[in-house]
């Protein structure tokens, strides 16, 4: 079956811009599919979704016809779905219970419109490509839950089971309206409640399918048989105590890697290499982070001596968060040369004569400086999201409920500052660990988030600046030294890991590294520069090397019949010119550092019972999430 193509293979209009313009985000993204492997943001996912597919293959699985006729029938059992998931909601009043089913507006059926529905004038997604088919075919393998086409593991067939059992006699009715292609209201009476998404998570009796699930997400399972012909079971119930040593699992696979399994088929070797171990890890983290937030007002928050048991799976978002904010300081730069050439008319500029002075000596060495003397971090008025407070738990074990205000105050350095000699002072921040210099206000020192807050106001101001090329180029040569400093930062934090923790290092250099923007590829371009060159000069070869270099090299490898849109070219006069059909004034591109798969892991853990709505936030952790971290247990780190 065909597979959908990567996003920088189809052509992206002018009015688009590029997906990861310095490919950052690839090399991010292979820790990603560590931390929450199978998850994807194509589209909002919601979880019931790989249950009822189970139950559909298991269905079709003996099914005489062809898989043509299948795919049909499996693409209705979704619109039936979705539909089903519809109708409750209109009857019941349950706002967020088709978010991510509606692909497209014509999904919205009003209640009146039930009567009678052909299923072929139902269109889910703009480009009929339905999610079985685009999405939870390849997701149902992540999970362990399917093998081929329409075959499915021991744990998917007990999945499939327990929705078997639910639906009853209504699932060959089901059945008889995908086949027909039509549905009546007297048919989602009668079965709408037994199959809408949000019966699994809102309804009591729909207990035994939310624990199945909850097995799959956090990844309870076993292993039955041999190696060559056995299969993955859902445990028969939680473990009243288990591990999230995750770093112990990494090095132990690593070291042993696969050969001793050369003969074991691939479910084994997907079950031995153990992605839902670090799956189950980043969602407890979830929970507990909102449980902390949840529970009182203390402020600020901090994580308390029982949660050492994450420290393994810190260590390993770390290497996430380096690499993050390591493309956050080149992306940033990005986003500063589009903007100011998006100010221009026409949209372009003396390449030579922008770089100059945009790295003016002076600037950048009294704003890098400024950093690193005169950074003051203060009480904020902007309250910090439940991904912001996460990730600052994840990173520093502590966490303010207001975002800080950050301070920095220009000052020309008694002797121009060299490469070495900025080094050294960043190193100082990273000297006694990540939770020694948090994200509060006070503290002495700086760490990605601050530097981050500090940045983006600096580019803000750049696009507030339209009018004033002269002030818009100082904004700039200040977001530039900001983003040098945090690019020293990321590579001062991977060669400490080097000293401290060789095998991590190892791993991590091996996982992230390209010959794009990569932490490695930074740290090789950091290290091939003497020590004494003068930090403006630094900063000067990262804005025309690692931004500007890199996004046309970029470009040019992705090159196909499609090829990438790109935002920057050169005229024949040597002119930067910006390649975006965008409004003057407008940005065409917006860095940012986020903690991905943080919203769609959070749906799940709804959709799965372990967070619940609550009317003062968007969740809250459940009773049975509650004893789910009261019974997880880790160790010293390794």
């Amino acid at each position: 079956m065909k597979q959908p193509a990567p996003d920088w293979s189809e052509k992206i209009d002018e009015e688009g811009t590029p997906v990861d313009p310095l490919d950052a985000n690839r090399s991010r993204n292979r820790v990603v599919n560590l931390f929450s492997h199978g998850a994807i943001t194509s589209i909002t996912l919601r979880l019931r979704y790989i249950s009822i597919f189970c139950w559909a293959i298991r269905e079709l699985d003996e099914s005489s016809d062809d898989d043509e006729e299948r795919y049909r029938q499996v693409k209705n059992i979704e619109k039936l779905f979705c539909l089903s998931s519809r109708y409750q909601k209109l009857q019941h009043d349950q706002p967020s219970a088709t978010t991510g089913m509606d692909g497209n507006s014509e999904f919205n059926y009003d209640y009146d419109e039930f009567d009678e529905i052909e299923l072929d004038d139902l269109q889910l997604l703009k480009n009929d490509s339905y999610a079985y088919q685009r999405f939870y075919e390849n997701l149902l393998q992540k999970f362990l839950l399917k093998r081929g086409e329409f075959t499915l593991t021991a744990a998917g067939q007990e999945l499939a089971t327990v929705v078997g059992e639910r639906l009853g006699e209504n699932g060959e009715r089901i059945f008889s309206c995908a086949s027909s292609g039509r549905v009546t209201r007297d048919d989602f009476e009668t079965f709408s409640y037994d199959f809408a998404n949000q019966s699994v998570y809102y309804e009591e009796e729909f207990e035994p399918e939310r624990r199945a699930l909850q097995k799959v997400f956090l990844g309870f399972f076993e292993w039955e048989g041999d190696k060559q012909s056995g299969s993955v079971l859902l445990r028969g119930s939680i473990p009243d105590d288990f591990s999230i040593d995750i770093l112990t699992h990494l090095r132990s696979t690593l070291e042993t890697g696969d050969v001793e399994d050369l003969d074991a088929n691939k479910l084994y070797q997907k079950y031995h290499r153990g992605y839902h171990r670090y799956r189950r890890a980043f969602s407890l983290f979830l929970l507990r982070a909102r449980q902390l937030v949840m529970d009182g007002t203390t402020d600020p928050i901090e994580l308390t001596e029982s949660d050492a048991k994450f420290d393994q799976f810190r260590s390993l978002m770390y290497v996430y968060w380096q690499q993050v904010y390591l493309g956050h300081a080149l992306e940033a730069q990005l986003e500063a040369v589009t903007t100011f050439l998006n100010s221009r008319i026409p949209a372009r500029y003396d390449y030579e004569t922008l770089i100059d002075s945009v790295s003016d000596a002076d600037r950048i060495q009294t704003e890098v400086n400024g950093i690193l003397q005169n950074l003051e971090v203060t009480e904020g008025t902007d309250e910090a999201s439940m991904a912001q407070l996460t990730r600052d738990l994840m990173l520093y074990g502590t966490a303010g409920r207001t975002q800080p205000s950050v301070s920095i105050t220009p000052a020309s350095p008694e002797t121009p500052l060299d490469l070495g000699t900025v080094q050294d002072a960043v190193a100082e921040w990273t000297a006694d660990g990540w939770e020694t210099v948090p994200a509060l206000p006070g503290v002495d020192g700086a760490n990605e988030v601050l530097v981050s807050r500090a940045l983006r106001r600096s580019l803000d101001e750049l696009h507030s600046a339209l009018d004033d090329e002269g002030a818009q180029l100082e904004y700039w040569s200040q977001a530039l030294a900001r983003s040098t400093v945090l690019v020293l930062l990321e590579v001062a934090r991977l060669r400490k890991q080097r000293d401290e923790r060789r095998w991590l290092y190892d791993y991590a250099y091996s996982r992230l590294d390209s010959t794009f923007a990569s932490l490695p590829a930074l740290d090789r371009f950091i290290a091939n520069l003497d020590p004494e060159t003068p930090i403006d000069e630094v900063a000067r070869l990262l804005l025309r090397e690692q931004v500007v270099g890199t996004h046309l090299r970029v470009f040019y490898d992705r090159l196909s019949p499609g090829n990438l849109k790109r935002m920057l070219s050169f005229d024949q006069d040597d002119r930067l010119c910006l390649e975006a059909n965008k409004e003057r004034g407008d940005q065409p591109f917006r860095a940012r550092a986020s903690l991905v798969r943080f919203f769609e892991t959070n749906t799940f853990l709804r959709d799965c019972g372990l967070l619940e709505d609550d009317p003062d936030a968007d969740f809250a952790v459940t009773e049975f999430g509650a004893d789910l971290l009261r019974r997880a247990h880790g160790s010293e780190n390794e």
